[in-house]
């Protein structure tokens, strides 16, 4: 009879590390395309409780865990760890795991992954306004100094102003572009724990509910030993 998988905190205490929790400020993280705010929280983190120093596999890659900003990484492991820390793997052995969180942090949390294009397209600001942009410019030819265009100088036979209108929210109002910037908000981290999710079995102890019947989306019950 196959052993019951254990627990992402069962197997990280064996490992050597320890779940708590510290409340941090707020912050602001700069990115390329934007800020990210990061609110104060309550912030789940791993703590190691031998000598010497860890390896990655000891926290099967959470604590070195691939992420757009080094500052943003604590608040994604403490998502993590709030969300997992009492599912039970969903393989034969914590080392197989831990091979299977290194496979999927490559694939989805890469440089060119969606998830980190994600992250950073959430920092581009919304503009509410209405107003179209314009730009200026102006052309100029000249066969002999006749006109003057500016300071003592600057003259020119002929000269146009140009001045070019790209349309598209004239007419728009204030509260269609709010209700636009609802529909374009994403959270980035509910859709990286729903694909972590596939890295667990869907199958939860009978007291982690609190009601007598198990959600939908259980596959059933195993006792708590």
């Amino acid at each position: 009879m196959t052993a019951i998988p254990m627990r992402l905190e069962d197997a990280l205490r064996f490992n050597g590390y320890t779940i708590e929790q510290t409340d941090v400020e707020a912050q602001e993280i700069t990115v390329p395309t934007g800020v990210i705010l990061v609110p104060a929280m309550r912030l789940s983190s791993l703590v190691w409780q031998r000598d010497g120093d860890p390896a990655a596999s000891d926290s099967f890659y959470l604590e070195s865990i691939p992420v757009f900003d080094d500052a943003y990484r604590p608040a994604l492991l403490s998502q993590i760890l709030d969300r997992f820390s009492t599912r039970r793997l969903g393989y034969d052995t914590p080392d197989m795991f831990g091979l299977a969180v290194r496979r999927w942090m490559n694939l989805n949390l890469g440089p060119q992954s969606i998830l980190t294009r994600r992250y950073l397209s959430a920092a581009v600001p919304f503009p509410l306004t209405t107003q179209d942009a314009l730009t200026r410019a102006r052309n100029a030819s000249s066969d002999f100094p006749q006109g003057q265009l500016a300071g003592d100088v600057d003259y020119s036979s002929f000269a146009t102003d140009v001045i070019t209108a790209y349309s598209g929210r004239m007419g728009v109002s204030v509260m269609d572009l709010v209700q636009q910037q609802r529909d374009a908000f994403v959270n980035v981290d509910a859709e990286l724990l729903d694909s972590f999710e596939s890295l667990f079995l869907g199958v939860f102890d009978r007291d982690e509910y609190d009601h007598d019947s198990p959600p939908a989306s259980a596959v059933g019950y195993l006792p708590r030993r």
